[in-house]
């Protein structure tokens, strides 16, 4: 009998269909993929959103971007959502009357302090890393999502000028000025109206926990690192400004960086453009193709704008 099997030619075209067949499927397997990523990343900015409300329905005012106040209590806009993202044992353990950098809040060249407990609405599954800040002794937890700080550029530890009283929330430095003395008192300040206003975007943090830049520091009040500022416009080219000993220029990633004076852009890794939070709550993708003036006029509360959003 004559045993009939594959020959060496036909086997090899098979290999190559079934290779055709996965290069084909494959960008779909990895659209679908970053799509559940993205819807992942949309709903933890909506969590935002309703924390940032069931905040300002509590205590009668929006929380701080990042404060210094007169008695030395350093804290960002994170630590106040804690109770409104149920993270009610965070606030529980941390010690809200010593800055951030003080145990048990950190807990030096340890993940023992609190603020370096990972919160899974802290990051955006998109993001490649970057979770963690170990770049000096006081570990602590970096966050992809930043706070609207407008279309402003703050001196590195200084108290903000007038051009900063543009922006949803307030800046780090002496004054605290969203502290002691809260300049926007609730939502009644954003005269643009809730749905023409952003509360919060996307901002990349570096891949590597070790690295020692400033992006995604959001737990730190120093250098608004909790936020983001609409001089450029999102996933820009240009070079954000990042103080000088906390820049780490990569622009073959992403993260171009020039030091000095501060003003971080929304970045994101999804293709085309980034997730913004409205006032309102709702939750838009924003094209990196954006008109810079339309940018800065969603970062604005009360320039009279109406704007064309998805």
């Amino acid at each position: 009998m004559v045993r009939r099997g594959f020959t060496l030619v036909e086997l090899l075209v098979v290999i190559a269909i079934i290779g055709v067949l996965i290069a084909l499927l494959l960008p779909a397997v990895q659209q679908a993929r970053e799509s559940a990523r993205r819807m992942t990343c949309t709903n933890n900015l909506k969590q935002w959103g309703i924390a940032m409300h069931n905040y300002h329905d509590t205590i009668n005012v929006l929380p701080f971007g990042a404060t210094n106040d007169s008695n030395g209590k350093r804290h960002t806009w994170v630590v106040s959502l804690w109770p409104y993202i149920e993270q009610n044992n965070l606030a529980e353990a941390y010690n809200y009357n010593e800055p951030f950098y003080n145990s048990p809040n950190i807990i030096q060249n340890t993940f023992d302090g609190v603020t370096a407990k990972p919160v899974d609405m802290y990051y955006c599954p998109s993001m490649n890393g970057g979770r963690m800040n170990t770049s000096d002794a006081y570990w602590r937890c970096r966050v992809h999502y930043a706070v609207n700080y407008g279309n402003v550029t703050i001196p590195h530890g200084s108290p903000t000028g007038i051009e900063g009283l543009k922006a949803p929330f307030g800046f780090d430095g002496a004054s605290g000025a969203l502290g002691e003395k809260p300049r926007t008192s609730d939502f009644s300040g954003f005269t643009d109206g809730l749905s023409n206003t952003m509360l919060m975007a996307e901002l990349r943090a570096h891949p590597e926990d070790s690295a020692a830049d400033h992006r995604g520091d959001s737990i730190n009040d120093d250098a608004a690192g909790g936020g983001f500022m609409t001089v450029l416009t999102p996933n820009s080219s240009a070079a954000d400004g990042v103080s000088s000993s906390w820049c780490l220029d990569k622009p073959e990633i992403g993260l171009p960086c020039i030091g000095g004076n501060e003003h971080h852009a929304a970045r994101s890794l999804h293709p085309g453009g980034v997730q913004t939070l409205m006032a309102d709550g709702s939750v838009h993708f924003i094209a990196e193709t954006i008109a810079l003036d339309v940018w800065r006029a969603a970062g604005s509360m009360n320039g009279k704008e109406t704007l064309p959003l998805p």
